[in-house]
């Protein structure tokens, strides 16, 4: 839908069940779906799916946990490339993670609701963050179907507890029409410093899989999910009694749910 604004939220106290406080609209004139927020070099930044003439990539920075600067917000992509227009002209679904100082920017391309949905990747590799010139884009999809997995797209990506491992976590179909799951896989990187997500593992391989068990497909054990819903539930709660909770900000948009700690949310988002 075009009428998708990003709203915040913020904690009254210290527990993440506890009550939360609706602090406003980021935004009363940006239309925008898959917002992510985070942080880099002292300053935070959203990144979200703009609805322009189809789903560009746009930036900006916040003012505060819950208000965006809007005397620059920045289109950084946009659907050029023969692999992001297999269906559509898309760009969404941001996320950013950074390795060995390096700053990335894993989106997704092409309709969610066709095989050639696949993850692509930007680097930041200018000087200012909010110019698309900084922003060098990978000519080829990060990750595609395979291995019975269709339409692998919005990925988050996490550290192991000891932030020795990356993980990616996405959705995915096990048939070309589907619902979708939840994949979870661990990822390197190659020699030059790039990461290398492999191709997407089966529901049963996933981290959230029992190989032993098929019958116990890994979508009814899958945390993201409760925690998808329990948000969903918070603002429903909040727009009742006008409270809804952590020391955790919590961004609610339509079609999911970012959880993240100001000012750094690098190891505690989910998608």
């Amino acid at each position: 839908s075009e009428m998708c604004i990003e709203t915040g939220l913020e904690a009254t106290s210290d527990d993440p069940y506890g009550d939360y406080i609706f602090k406003g609209f980021l935004s009363d004139t940006i239309w925008a779906i898959d917002a992510h927020v985070f942080t880099y070099a002292g300053k935070n930044y959203i990144t979200c799916a703009r609805i322009l003439n189809g789903n560009v990539i746009a930036i900006a920075e916040l003012e505060n946990p819950w208000t965006i600067d809007h005397k620059r917000v920045s289109v950084i992509s946009s659907a050029v490339l023969d692999f992001e227009t297999q269906d559509g002209k898309i760009n969404e679904g941001p996320y950013t993670f950074e390795h060995d100082g390096r700053l990335f920017l894993v989106y997704s391309a092409n309709n969610v609701t066709s095989p050639y949905y696949c993850l692509g990747l930007l680097e930041f590799t200018g000087t200012d963050i909010l110019a698309k010139p900084s922003w060098t884009k990978v000519e080829t999809p990060m990750l595609t179907a395979g291995n019975n997995v269709y339409a692998p797209g919005h990925c988050s990506v996490f550290l192991s507890p000891d932030g020795t491992e990356y993980w990616l976590a996405y959705h995915a179909r096990t048939t070309e029409k589907g619902n979708r799951y939840l994949h979870v896989q661990k990822f390197d990187f190659d020699e030059s410093g790039m990461p290398v997500f492999g191709k997407p593992v089966s529901q049963y391989e996933s981290m959230f899989g029992h190989p032993e068990n098929k019958r116990d497909p890994p979508q009814k054990t899958c945390l993201a999910y409760a925690a998808r819903a329990f948000l969903v539930r918070a603002a429903l709660s909040a727009k009742k009694k006008d409270q809804i909770s952590v020391q955790q900000k919590i961004n609610i948009h339509t079609g999911g749910c970012l959880l993240y700690t100001s000012p750094s949310p690098r190891d505690l988002s989910t998608s």
